[in-house]
């Protein structure tokens, strides 16, 4: 990883391991059940929003409740892509699924409250204008289902599955999220519509390459090959589809009046990281 960033991304991400349970207010099974959805995670979306925060001087308030509000979308969207209805996944973060150590019903519930306590992190005591609270719940919803959308087109895939279908579920799902942080820290700032309009391209297309690098790495894994781009194209394609969206990103953040250091690095680990893999 690119030297600068390996201090100030393991600390970000030491502080969210422990502010994603503290912020969950949950007790018992439904809790314990959380709990585990959200152990192990890379906190690649509040390490975004903790960049995105930093370039816009954002409140550190507003960045933390962005950043545990969309982790908890992306843990829901997990333990829902995890049930046998959907993926039937046998392993995530190297255990088992939460529909495996506990149950199926404890993971829909899980999720269906991770949803909720998005909600309630970002807009429930909070004392903006309404007008802000509207925009950002709007905002919110429509990635949601965006994702379901996603999903359901990935649920739909064979073995005749398209490019163009694989790209528009990577967008629906992966990249929505990443721009929902760029948008959500964007609007709590009042940035103009041409600063969120960057900031928008930079996430989505940092997302979009992330996709791809994480498709790479999974192409031998069993029961990861539907709706992966590496093993529809092939490696070398797909990689080089990540190095087109990474130039958009680098685009993107050249658009901006003050460069942002952090982002700058993530995009150069990102690209580093992707020439690695195998």
């Amino acid at each position: 990883m690119t030297g600068m960033l390996v201090p100030w991304w393991e600390d970000t991400r030491r502080r969210y391991d422990g502010l994603v349970v503290e912020r969950l207010g949950l007790r018992g099974r439904l809790g314990e059940v959380a709990t585990y959805a959200l152990a192990g995670g890379k906190r690649i979306r509040p390490l975004l929003a903790e960049a995105i925060g930093e370039a816009l001087a954002a409140p550190s308030d507003a960045v933390t409740r962005v950043a545990i509000a969309v982790e908890y979308l992306h843990t829901a969207s997990l333990l829902l892509d995890d049930l046998p209805a959907m993926d039937r996944a046998r392993e995530r973060r190297g255990v088992e699924p939460a529909h495996l150590r506990f149950s199926e019903a404890d993971a829909i519930l899980a999720a269906v409250t991770l949803v909720a306590r998005s909600y309630a992190i970002m807009l429930g005591d909070r004392e903006d204008d309404m007008g802000m609270r509207h925009s950002m719940a709007q905002r919110v919803s429509s990635t949601i289902v965006g994702m379901a959308g996603g999903q359901s087109l990935e649920l739909a895939i064979d073995t005749e599955a398209r490019r163009d279908d694989v790209e528009s579920i990577h967008q629906r799902k992966t990249a929505a999220l990443f721009a929902l942080v760029a948008r959500l820290i964007s609007t709590a700032t009042g940035a103009d519509d041409s600063t969120m309009t960057s900031f928008v391209r930079f996430a989505e297309a940092f997302g979009a390459a992330y996709q791809i690098w994480d498709d790479l790495q999974d192409r031998g894994v069993e029961g990861e090959q539907r709706g992966n781009l590496a093993c529809l194209v092939g490696a070398d394609p797909a990689r080089q589809m990540a190095r087109a969206h990474l130039r958009g990103a680098r685009d993107a953040l050249g658009q901006l009046g003050t460069p942002s250091t952090l982002l700058s690095l993530c995009v150069e680990w990102l690209s580093e990281s992707l020439e690695a893999v195998a």
